[in-house]
């Protein structure tokens, strides 16, 4: 059975609010609080951990050899010393996560978030290197951003926002913000998420639609949605030539 357009009635407005912030909140990223460890078991763990160059070389051949990932590429994310593992599958695929970036554990590799893009409008994952920030794009409908930083090795969330457009029954649109799944203004919307970004407004995607680059961008948000100017690109590496540089 179909419906014209005419005899469609448009979902409420709590209804619309309810599917952003389900979506908004619970589909993007990997989000893990950090607890302190007052046995004094982690620091006699970091004493024996892997180095990351070991725990990224095996996680290479791990997603090499299932066919999750064939490009990689260090970054920056935090600037400890420790740099993060980005990892793609350029083949690209509608049925699982293809975008991936990781940073190393004291046990092990530990990821900080994943996505189906660059396929899908809208998705991302994007890094502002050595500012300890990354953040994930996606939302059921309008824009959605997660902020994270990472703390203890695992993804601590520091910011969630979104914005979508609703049409009333007199065609008139009316603008709603998200901080933190609390409707909000725009103003207070605008002022946290550019709080956040640093002065340069310099990110890296780490994937593109069309692309087996990463794509370095000046960023910023403009009035209320977030604008973006390609500035450079960094390649991805084969499995061989990521395993040879860790092994420098």
């Amino acid at each position: 059975m179909s419906m014209s357009k005419k005899g469609m009635k448009k979902p409420g407005m709590a209804v619309l609010c309810a599917i952003f912030l389900l979506v908004f909140t619970y589909g993007c990223g990997t989000y893990q609080e950090s607890s302190p460890d007052p046995s004094g078991a982690a620091a006699e763990n970091k004493e024996n951990a892997p180095g990351y160059a070991e725990v990224y070389g095996k996680l290479i051949d791990e997603m090499a050899s299932s066919g999750e990932a064939d490009l990689f590429s260090l970054i920056q994310v935090d600037d400890d010393g420790i740099p993060e593992l980005a990892a793609v599958n350029s083949e690209g695929a509608w049925d699982r996560d293809q975008v991936f970036l990781y940073t190393a554990g004291e046990s092990g590799p530990v990821l900080l978030a994943s996505d189906t893009g660059p396929g899908m409008e809208g998705h991302f994952i994007a890094c502002f290197e050595k500012q300890n920030l990354f953040v994930q794009s996606g939302a059921a409908t309008g824009e959605g951003y997660q902020f994270y930083k990472i703390e203890n090795a695992e993804p601590v969330r520091v910011l969630s926002a979104g914005h979508f457009e609703q049409e009333d029954e007199d065609g008139e649109t009316a603008d709603h913000y998200f901080i933190d799944d609390e409707e909000t203004d725009g103003d207070t919307y605008l002022e946290r998420v550019r709080s956040l970004l640093p002065p340069d407004g310099t990110l890296t995607l780490l994937a593109e639609a069309g692309s087996t680059d990463m794509v370095i961008m000046e960023a910023g948000f403009d009035e209320k949605y977030l604008a973006m100017r390609e500035t450079g690109r960094k390649a991805y590496q084969s499995r061989e030539e990521i395993l040879k540089k860790l092994s420098e």
